[in-house]
């Protein structure tokens, strides 16, 4: 289907809004496009074995020195203020948070802080054909 059909003057789904125009309401044809979102992870030890194994190595405090990257401080302030708190958006927010540092924690320890290992694991060695 040409792009066109698709999304004109910014509108997203233009064919199939115009299909079903008279079948939705007002407010369903109007809205935005609403990106999928899969139930959060809640960040927490003891709800499952793979993701507390993970925490322990990139959420330590020697890993979270060793980057350099976050405060070990404010990571352990906002895990208790997190226990805390009742299900709301603040600590949907937190728990956010969480997951981002994880995963820049993991990404730093496998790209940044282990880059030469990694490098020469994968560079292509140096033939001696055509010498």
């Amino acid at each position: 289907m040409p792009d066109r059909f698709k999304i004109r003057d910014g509108v997203e789904k233009y064919v199939l809004r115009e299909a079903f125009k008279e079948r939705v309401t007002g407010a369903i044809y109007a809205r935005k496009k609403w990106p999928y979102s899969a139930p959060p992870l809640w960040i927490g030890k003891g709800r499952y074995s793979g993701l507390d194994a993970l925490m322990d190595k990139y959420l330590s405090r020697k890993a979270i020195m060793q980057s350099g990257i976050f405060s070990c401080w404010r990571i352990r302030t906002w895990q208790r203020l997190s226990k805390l708190l009742f299900d709301c958006p603040f600590k949907r927010i937190l728990n956010n948070a969480f997951l981002l540092i994880l995963t820049v924690q993991i990404l730093d320890h496998l790209f940044v802080q282990r880059f030469e290992e990694n490098l020469n694991r994968t560079a292509p060695q140096p033939t001696t054909e055509g010498t």
